[in-house]
């Protein structure tokens, strides 16, 4: 599903944005 795919990398993307902004 596209659905699955686009949490996984928004999670990614969010994940980098934390460990990128600490």
């Amino acid at each position: 599903e596209r659905g699955r795919r686009f949490k996984e990398e928004v999670e990614r993307l969010r994940v980098e944005g934390l460990r990128a902004k600490r």
